[in-house]
């Protein structure tokens, strides 16, 4: 990838703000639990699967800016942190399947060590970045098979490497399919309201050198049909 959707860094979560895109490629750093609320709420972090990363990074966050308390204390505070993040997207599975590991981790935490106990959540937090873009890297594996030498494809919204960990589902696909050789022309769906395939999917396949047509959403049918 050309461009790095979320990370740890420097006690903080880096992320691209896709509310700038495409007209602009922001970086943000969130140091904070309701930074980082605030950012998901506002679309700045989307896509389920960058949102359940986003969320295990979050209560690391958290487990950081509590190291130093007495372990209850950092506990209590912890789990308030996770009720939070569940509030951000009630329909982003990966968000609670995350926060579950999280939560999990927190309740079953016997030692009186609040630091020790921050970095196991950014152990496992990080683990949940990996092994999500394994599963995509694994999805693209399998779907580049179905791809011709030289074909089109058709795409709707955003599920590329900005709406997860960085490599994607559906997109994930096609950058397997350039990665064997294939030649791959695709034509993105606008995906009104919000233009997620105009101002995401056509950014993000530009960026990384994949011939992109844009469609109005009513174009589709007539598309298909010639």
């Amino acid at each position: 990838m050309k461009f790095k959707t979320i990370e740890w860094k420097n006690n903080a979560i880096t992320f691209i703000d896709q509310t700038k895109l495409p007209g602009k490629e922001i970086y943000r750093q969130n140091k904070t639990v309701l930074q980082l609320a605030n950012s998901i709420r506002g679309l700045a972090i989307r896509g389920a699967p960058a949102i359940g990363i986003a969320a295990g990074y979050g209560i690391a966050l958290s487990g950081f800016h509590t190291k130093h308390f007495d372990i209850r204390r950092a506990k209590k505070h912890i789990l308030k942190d996770i009720e939070l993040l569940e509030k951000t997207r009630p329909t982003a599975v990966n968000l609670f399947y995350a926060l579950k590991r999280m939560k999990s981790l927190v309740d079953n935490y016997k030692n009186n060590d609040s630091e020790k106990l921050f970095f196991l959540l950014l152990k496992e937090s990080k683990k949940i970045h990996k092994e999500d873009k394994e599963l995509c890297r694994k999805i693209g594996e399998y779907g580049a098979t179905l791809i011709p030498q030289k074909g089109s494809v058709m795409t709707h919204c955003n599920a590329g490497a900005l709406a997860t960990g960085g490599w994607g589902t559906a997109l994930g696909v096609i950058y397997a399919a350039k990665k064997r050789g294939k030649k791959v022309h695709v034509y993105v769906g606008e995906t009104r309201p919000l233009l997620q395939g105009a101002r995401l999917t056509a950014w993000e396949l530009e960026r990384n050198e994949i011939p992109v047509t844009i469609l109005v959403d009513s174009a589709r049918a007539t598309l298909l049909r010639n």
